[in-house]
């Protein structure tokens, strides 16, 4: 497979901090014009750093974990 450079970078720099967000969390996102939207997240991506969010509608992206962590804590709108 041919993955970028900082994705096959980011395996080898992976280090587990403690855990600020779990699988399960909920968190609202604001999508402007669109809405807020309700998430859970799913999926840790380790040792890439995010995580995978699923919206109320069943759609899902990866997001990185900074972003995620600010969503569950309500810092992030």
């Amino acid at each position: 497979e041919d993955l970028p450079l900082p994705e096959i970078f980011a395996a080898f720099a992976y280090s587990p901090r403690e855990q600020l967000v779990k699988r399960g969390d909920k968190f609202k996102k604001d999508f402007g014009p669109e809405g807020i939207w309700e998430g859970v997240v799913i999926q840790d991506t380790a040792p890439f750093d995010g995580w995978v969010v699923q919206y109320k509608d069943g759609s899902k992206e990866t997001l990185p974990r900074i972003e995620v962590e600010k969503l569950v804590k309500g810092l992030v709108k």
